[in-house]
């Protein structure tokens, strides 16, 4: 269990859109997609580090 607001590392996965099609806007904004996805074995690794006040910075 990580101590709180200790630093953590996280890793998010990658994947490879083969095709992506956006065939309209739906009424909440998001768009409707059809697409075709790889996953692939390499990732991102973010390091996540708590800020003073409870602030967000990318």
């Amino acid at each position: 269990m990580r101590e709180k607001g200790a630093p953590m590392r996280v890793l998010a996965a990658a994947k490879l859109n083969l095709t992506l099609d956006i065939l309209g806007r739906r009424d909440d904004g998001y768009h409707l997609l059809d697409m075709v996805m790889q996953s692939v074995s390499i990732y991102d690794t973010l390091d996540l580090s708590p800020l003073p006040g409870g602030e967000i910075r990318i």
